[in-house]
């Protein structure tokens, strides 16, 4: 299994221009993935999106069209066109490739931070079918601006992990319509761009979700020949 993880900033470029469909292109040469996970992806944004590309959602679902894609904005804005349907959005995609079973949109914390610029952010978490079963992979994009901010969001990826497992240790009753048991995901994988590094606090509680089996870490070490023969989790640094 491929994955690719990696922060466009809207297709900026080292010379700050922006152009979303060069940074499209490189995405297409590195070749094929299972799952592509991006982060700042601008939609009727006139700070972030050109006038001939708008909406680079919509340009990302045609430019592949034979992968589903999964949207996820923490904000909904009205936007300076006469369309009601352009609305200004900035978050995270999730091409997916493999078949899809379930998605979910988490909100993540916003608690008070005075003075502190804030962005309202959220993880997207896809469920697909894989050779272990149901695999969750979850494409976020943690704060950077606000320590205590950046930690509750943490904690939250936590919470979700503590959930998941204990689903599967006490499966829930079936019933009908929508009180099915659904997908309940067998292992997990977390990526995104979290705005901290290996020697931060928030890194080493990261690691604490992950020491759950059937989280990321694990997962590489103890299934690599069941997603394939070798996992890939390529992680790309800011927009290119």
């Amino acid at each position: 299994m491929r994955i690719l993880s990696w922060n466009v900033q809207y297709g900026k470029s080292v010379h700050n221009g922006s152009d979303f469909i060069r940074t499209l292109d490189y995405i297409k040469s590195l070749g094929d993935f299972d799952a592509i996970c991006l982060q700042e992806v601008a939609r009727h944004m006139s700070d972030y999106c050109t006038q001939d590309q708008p909406d680079q959602y919509l340009l990302a679902q045609n430019y592949f069209s034979n992968y589903q894609g999964l949207w996820g904005s923490g904000f909904s804005w009205s936007s300076a066109t006469m369309n009601p349907n352009d609305r200004q959005e900035f978050g995270n995609l999730t091409l997916i490739k493999n078949q899809l079973l379930d998605f979910k949109i988490h909100q993540l914390p916003q608690p008070a931070a005075p003075g502190k610029w804030q962005m309202p952010r959220v993880a997207i978490e896809a469920c697909v079918n894989s050779n272990l079963g149901p695999l969750s992979i979850i494409n976020t994009h943690l704060a950077y601006h606000d320590s205590n901010e950046a930690q509750l969001q943490v904690e939250h990826l936590y919470a979700l992990e503590v959930e998941r497992l204990a689903h599967i240790q006490s499966p829930k009753g079936q019933g009908p319509g929508c009180f099915q048991t659904g997908h309940v995901p067998l292992a997990r994988i977390l990526c995104g761009d979290f705005n901290f590094d290996p020697q931060g606090t928030h890194y080493h509680a990261e690691l604490g979700v992950s020491a759950h089996p059937g989280h990321a870490r694990e997962l590489l070490a103890t299934h690599r020949a069941e997603l394939g023969g070798v996992f890939c989790l390529h992680l790309l640094g800011h927009g290119r």
